[in-house]
């Protein structure tokens, strides 16, 4: 066994093997749990694994609330938001299998690079983005979208997690809890208002932008009661040095008007990561197309292979001219045309 301390001093015991998974090392933790590397005994592959207090949740009534995250996140499939494998109950912990980001959170990539190359900014935050339309589009809000929530894969692809304050709703309803962390959190919540989801969301993202293209945040003051203030008087600026598009985006997303604010999807035509989502699209569609292509190549050959010519038929010539048309057929498909504006989000 393994003993690693929660951030609120609870100590689990954690099993060095777990089914088909060893434990490899501990890189992270949590109020309620700690997060492990395990490492897949079948394939080597490498594995996150959120590793839960049962007795801490069940005490402090979370039990719903983790119940509710695992089950959203488990229903959402799209390459920009970390995906869960497998979820393991046992007496007193549960074990939240997921996937591995080897750069970790966003939050200390930027710490690590004060000076983040344009070009790394505007992917991070278009996939941040598309992962937020994906959500929208869905009736789910994310509610605490930060850079700690936000995890690099080795090739810096970005992936949204934590969902823990997500929840589900119906068009035009209006949310009043009050979550997510002050920093990053929309005006219209720390005032205590009832507010629409998705604007505060996009609120959330302007932050984000406004802190990958400056390595700060946009709040001067430290004391938390006065950032909640300079928050909700909306005393910020945008930096000149950054590019127009830049500082329009943060603008639009950070507009002191919810209503005002653009949508996701809006985002994603926009001047500033609209060129460069539509080209992640058409990559998408010709992979797509492209493994779709060698499949039905794959499959013809079999089928060469399957229909040869036996000693009874004597070598009838229509049998081989099968094989060579189904070959024919794959290698001189038509190459499918793409249309950008037929594309759909999956």
């Amino acid at each position: 066994m393994i003993d690693e301390q929660t951030e609120n001093g609870m100590v689990l015991h954690i099993p060095k093997v777990l089914m088909n998974y060893k434990y490899i090392q501990t890189i992270g933790s949590g109020a309620f749990s700690v997060v492990v590397l395990f490492q897949s005994v079948k394939t080597n592959e490498l594995f996150a694994c959120k590793v839960v207090s049962r007795k801490e949740l069940i005490a402090e009534n979370g039990i719903n609330r983790f119940e509710q995250e695992t089950r959203i996140q488990q229903c959402i499939n799209h390459p920009n938001i970390i995906k869960i494998f497998e979820i393991v109950y046992q007496e007193e912990l549960i074990f939240v299998i997921m996937e591995y980001c080897s750069n970790g959170e966003l939050f200390k990539y930027v710490a690590d690079h004060p000076r983040i190359s344009s070009l790394i900014v505007q992917q991070i935050f278009m996939q941040t983005t598309s992962a937020v339309a994906f959500l929208h589009s869905r009736g789910i809000v994310h509610r605490d979208i930060k850079p700690e929530n936000i995890l690099l894969t080795g090739d810096l692809t970005a992936k949204l997690a934590d969902f823990g304050f997500s929840k589900e709703e119906h068009f035009g309803y209006l949310l009043s809890t009050p979550c997510g962390s002050t920093y990053y959190a929309a005006p219209e919540i720390l005032s205590g208002k009832i507010y629409d989801g998705e604007k505060a969301d996009i609120w959330s993202l302007g932050v984000v932008l406004y802190c990958l293209s400056t390595g700060t945040l946009p709040w001067t003051e430290e004391h938390p009661a006065l950032v909640t203030k300079q928050i909700t008087s909306f005393q910020f600026m945008v930096p000149s040095f950054l590019t127009k598009e830049i500082r329009d985006t943060i603008s639009q997303c950070m507009n002191p008007n919810p209503m005002s604010r653009p949508t996701a999807d809006q985002l994603l035509c926009g001047e500033y990561i609209g060129s460069l989502y539509r080209h992640s699209i058409k990559s998408k569609a010709i992979e797509a197309c492209r493994t779709k292509n060698l499949l039905e190549l794959q499959d013809a050959k079999r089928k060469s292979f399957l229909i040869r010519p036996t000693p009874q038929s004597n070598g009838v010539p229509g049998q081989y001219r099968m094989n060579r048309e189904l070959l024919k057929k794959s290698f001189c498909a038509k190459k499918p045309e793409f249309s950008l504006k037929n594309d759909k989000r999956e």
